[in-house]
């Protein structure tokens, strides 16, 4: 009995596997692939006018000319029960959309009865028409106008948006654009604000502490309450006036705050401690925040950050890191493996010892001491070539001539 369920399942799978792919074959018929593999778009629905359709191929053959997007569209009425994502995969990959080397196809299927679409990306192109912009233009563009009746203009302010895609540009959440380059500005300038600001809080609580008159315990409970209340405060102020997250700020910050406070208790008593810490929170805040005015000013028409400018910037950018990197490495290893203490400076003595006799002994001991160490370098310097270890084997390197 067990097994004869086993071959009723076993049927029922392969039958609707079957009738899976013989929809889906039906529904893409060979000729329609080579027409739109030919001609790029295509609508049996017979929707857009011939004029629509050559204005749309216009916009096409300027995205592959100009932006290096082979983009194809395919408006039928339905998928005929297949999903919009099978459909959709099935048609890039029968008639291989896109450059082999570039992977630059780009596929928008309209099944129009079913009131469904499909973005389907090409791997080359997964870094300007990301999963999330081509949800922003499928929500934000096609949908609206469908809604209308109106898909010649949705499919033209589609192609629009993804010609300002790979310009740099990326779609917000409310529809609009904003420079992708200036983004990424904004997104470094926040970050490193979250992150300067733990190293801050943890620099003016020793900034306070040694700072403060009275006993350890007193000097520790007005550097805490400073502290405190100045971090309470920016806190609060930084997130009200630039949105900068306040969870993502309170989880940088405490990260920076963290590391500070395992590397300043040993060099806080340093004479320039105070003076380290503070150039490099403002050589690190200034360079961003020059970046991010930068990245408002120096735009071409476009609306991106001048390719010029964009790789000037970053070829002196990439020398910052490498720099504080050595700097702090020399002044840590300076403290760690340096074994030179100088000796302290003293003042004179104001009751030096004249008597004649100390000196006589000082200076007789002296002499003794030095005949002695002479006596001993020397015989030290006799037998030091007797007494040299051995065992060594040779490496097989070296050099062999002749004349």
């Amino acid at each position: 009995m067990l097994l004869f369920n086993k071959k009723i399942y076993l049927t029922f799978i392969l039958f609707t596997l079957t009738l899976f792919i013989s929809v889906i074959s039906h529904a893409l018929s060979p000729e329609l692939l080579q027409q739109l593999k030919k001609e790029n778009v295509v609508d049996t629905t017979q929707t857009l006018s011939d004029n629509q359709i050559a204005e749309i191929k216009s916009q096409n053959e300027y995205l592959y000319q100009e932006k290096k997007i082979d983009l194809k569209i395919l408006m039928v009425p339905s998928t005929e029960g297949a999903s919009i994502e099978q459909y959709a995969e099935k048609v890039f990959n029968t008639i291989k959309i896109g450059n082999k080397k570039l992977n630059n196809g780009l596929l928008l299927v309209i099944a129009k009865d079913d009131r469904k679409m499909r973005f389907e990306v090409g791997y080359g192109l997964e870094g300007e028409v990301t999963d999330i912009q081509a949800g922003r233009i499928i929500r934000h563009i096609l949908a609206p106008n469908f809604k209308n009746n109106d898909y010649y203009y949705g499919i033209i302010a589609a192609q629009q948006s993804i010609s300002q895609l790979s310009e740099g540009f990326v779609i917000t959440d409310n529809g609009g654009y904003r420079d992708n380059q200036l983004e990424h500005a904004i997104f470094i300038f926040k970050t490193s604000v979250k992150l300067l600001f733990g190293i801050l809080i943890v620099w003016l609580w020793f900034y306070a502490f040694n700072n403060t008159a009275g006993s350890r315990d007193a000097r520790q409970g007005v550097a805490f309450f400073v502290t405190l209340f100045f971090s309470l405060f920016w806190t609060i102020f930084l997130n009200v006036i630039f949105d900068l997250g306040f969870w993502s700020f309170i989880g940088l910050s405490f990260l920076s705050a963290f590391f500070s406070a395992s590397i300043f208790p040993k060099y806080h008593q340093h004479p320039r401690f105070n003076r380290i810490v503070l150039i490099s929170l403002t050589v690190i805040f200034s360079i961003t925040f020059i970046y991010l005015i930068f990245c408002y000013l120096f735009k071409s028409q476009k609306g991106a950050v001048s390719e010029d400018f964009s790789n000037i910037l970053s070829f002196a950018l990439s020398f910052v890191p490498t720099i504080l990197m050595v700097v702090v490495g020399m002044f840590i290893s300076n403290k760690l493996f340096s074994n030179k203490k100088e000796d302290p400076k003293r003042l004179p003595d104001p009751f030096p010892n004249t008597s004649p006799s100390s000196n006589t002994t000082d200076r007789s001991s002296s002499n003794r001491s030095s005949s002695s160490n002479s006596s001993s370098h020397s015989s030290s310097s006799s037998s030091s070539s007797n007494d040299r270890d051995s065992g060594g084997s040779s490496g097989g390197g070296g050099a062999s001539g002749s004349w």
